[in-house]
């Protein structure tokens, strides 16, 4: 059994509920789950057994579901939001948002009264817990199902979830706002409930974070490789988006799988690699070789400078299979060709796929490279990117051995 901690990250959230899709496929089950802000209303969600109603929720929102703003407020709030292009711009609107006594949310609490149902949370045998702050006591709350007073629980997710810039959350008279303010990654509330399994599922959002001692603790982090676009990102696109990563993120963790922007299924074997390599011809091996700055090439330089050296230049540990060094440059090679990123491939798979493409030796790389992989250590990290697409094109490619 597995607790689960939600971090706060609004626009973000839909990731979360793509991660908890592929949790539940993988057969891990919880019984505990703690969330801040929309980890709070996605928390309520799962601990109700509605992860489907979440799921298609965070698949069709959009600003408007969300945020009840029109015309050229939408326009200029919005987009100055998720561009920052003028700061100026953004905080003349949010103070005349602020003034008016902050930003009409009715659309935002009418989406979690139709999605929580409170007597399926407090049926539910999983445990749950969110954070908020109650500005008229000064005091912030890190509280329990059972002990939120009944009829009062999607008011109370509400609070969790009030934005500084939101209009109030009021609950018996008392004024709430945003739990991130006091702890927007709840741990604690997880570990505190005697769990010491823990899947936490990171979106970034800004806010207080507790520090707890960690040491007993087995937790399996599900993070995001690239951004998720800002908390006030609501659009439909980027929240589509944030379900598939989050879904592919959750079996990369779980399955181990390999890549950093792809998703590549561990063979625990380095024979294709090998043979791959063992099977190219002598112009090839004669070209990477030179690539690296050396005069000389063959089969023995291949393996013991070149693959070390190409691994280094993938950021991999030194020591690393020659799978490892295989899925990095057929990412590369991958991502260059606009193969769709959102499928698990083997290596050998990918590489397939590769050769339909028809890639072709890229001689302007060639020519531009001798003499700057001799020194890796001085390569910025544009000029490595670079390297990298570079060297994954030039190495697969659909020469055969002569």
């Amino acid at each position: 059994m597995y607790g689960l901690v939600l971090e706060g990250g609004g626009g973000r959230g839909a990731y979360q509920i793509g991660a908890c899709r592929a949790i539940r496929e993988l057969g891990a089950e919880i019984s505990m789950v703690a969330g801040t802000s929309v980890g709070a209303l996605n928390g309520a969600m799962i601990v109700q057994d509605d992860l489907d109603k979440a799921y298609d929720i965070w698949h069709d929102i959009d600003t408007g579901s969300v945020l009840d703003m029109t015309g050229e407020t939408l326009k200029e709030y919005i987009g100055n939001t998720l561009k920052t292009s003028s700061l100026k711009l953004l905080l003349r609107e949010l103070k005349k948002i602020l003034k008016e006594g902050g930003l009409d949310v009715g659309p935002l609490e009418k989406l979690v009264k139709n999605a929580v149902d409170e007597e399926k949370v407090r049926k539910s045998p999983i445990g749950f817990g969110i954070v908020t702050v109650d500005i008229t006591n000064r005091r912030a709350l890190e509280i329990y199902k059972e002990q939120i007073p009944r009829g009062q629980l999607a008011d109370y997710v509400i609070a969790s979830a009030s934005y500084p810039f939101f209009k109030r959350t009021v609950i018996d008279g008392c004024s709430y706002i945003d739990g991130a303010l006091y702890n927007v990654l709840p741990v604690n509330m997880v570990s505190g409930r005697g769990y010491n399994d823990i899947i936490v599922i990171r979106t970034y959002g800004t806010g207080m974070r507790r520090r707890i001692n960690t040491a007993e603790l087995n937790i399996i982090s599900i993070a995001p490789e690239e951004s998720l676009g800002s908390t006030m990102d609501f659009s439909t696109e980027n929240s589509r988006r944030n379900l598939k990563l989050g879904y592919f993120d959750a079996h990369k963790k779980f399955r181990r799988l390999k890549g950093k922007k792809y998703y590549i299924l561990p063979m625990e074997d380095d024979r294709f690699f090998i043979n791959y390599l063992g099977n190219m011809s002598d112009e090839k091996i004669k070209r990477l070789c030179g690539l690296f700055g050396f005069n000389e090439y063959g089969m023995r330089l291949l393996f013991e400078e070149i693959v070390p050296r190409t691994g280094k230049l993938l950021g991999l540990p030194s020591g690393s299979s020659y799978e490892d060094i295989a899925a990095g440059l057929l990412e590369k090679a991958a991502d260059g060709c606009g193969i769709d990123r959102f499928r698990f491939y083997t290596v050998e798979e990918l590489y397939k796929i590769l050769l339909e493409k028809r890639m072709t030796s890229n001689g302007e790389f060639v020519k531009e490279s001798p003499g700057y992989l001799r020194n890796l250590e001085l390569l910025s990290g544009a000029a490595r990117d670079k390297m990298i697409a570079g060297l994954a094109n030039e190495l697969f490619t659909n020469e055969e051995k002569k």
